[in-house]
């Protein structure tokens, strides 16, 4: 007992030094910081994302001629900067994603203008429109499905400051109005369950002021009805099959003498 009382009392002991000396018990972190693009007005709407190496890759707006989207990557030895979008004034509010081949996806807004969506696919860059219904694609948030196909989440600026939502189902983008009530859509970010199904917090910029959330409702499955005729049937059918299985499993064997 007096073992066991003398090791708790020096434990404690030793735990009220470091108190008052202040010892830290974990050593401070060390930052390595480094520049990636200094050539002009450059690293606006910053988006990162990780390889599976842990090399990383950014997504940026370059102000220096009005607006270029342009993206950085760190192959582990050298930074590799190109320029994906020079249309207009464009590269506002990018969002970034790493498909599972290590490919950069990027969803971004032009100046007063759409909403659009790069991709690159190995070889070159592929860039379209997704919405073009006004001055829409501000705050963008994208997430990739476990297809790799693109879902993205936005405010609407322009005709009536809605969150908007849109997806690639392989074929064709889908595009809906999440909420409309009020000034809302700003400060998006999107993140997809295992299902696939959105979820989506943003910021009520009007009246409230106020952190939201949305996320999809999925129904339950609907069980067909059955006429009690058709099932009374079904359920007979059933009867009379497992009695059947039933009499050729355990069905008595006779052996003639």
């Amino acid at each position: 007992m007096k073992k066991y009382l003398g090791l708790s009392i020096g434990l404690l002991s030793a735990f009220l030094v470091l108190t008052l000396i202040r010892v830290p018990l974990v050593a401070a972190l060390t930052w390595h910081i480094e520049t990636v693009d200094s050539a002009g007005d450059v690293g606006w709407y910053t988006s990162l994302a990780l390889d599976k190496c842990n090399n990383p890759h950014i997504s940026y707006c370059d102000y220096s001629s009005g607006g270029d989207l342009k993206y950085a990557s760190w192959d582990g030895t050298d930074w590799n900067i190109e320029t994906v979008d020079t249309t207009d004034n464009t590269g506002e509010f990018t969002s970034l994603a790493l498909d599972s081949f290590g490919n950069p996806h990027i969803s971004y807004h032009v100046s007063y203008g759409p909403l659009k969506y790069a991709s690159w696919d190995g070889t070159k860059w592929n860039i379209e429109t997704v919405d073009s219904s006004g001055d829409v694609g501000g705050w963008t948030s994208l997430a990739l499905d476990s297809g790799g196909n693109p879902h993205i989440s936005y405010l609407a600026w322009w005709p009536n400051y809605d969150l908007k939502y849109a997806w690639w189902d392989g074929a064709a983008w889908h595009i809906e109005t999440v909420d409309s009530v009020g000034d809302v859509g700003r400060c998006t970010s999107l993140a997809l369950d295992k299902f696939g199904n959105p979820h989506i917090s943003y910021f009520d910029w009007g009246t409230n002021a106020d952190l939201k959330y949305a996320t999809v409702l999925v129904p339950y499955p609907v069980i067909p009805e059955v006429p009690f005729g058709t099932a009374m049937t079904l359920l007979s059918m059933l009867i009379a099959l497992v009695g059947f299985l039933s009499f050729k499993r355990f069905r008595p064997r006779f052996q003639l003498k």
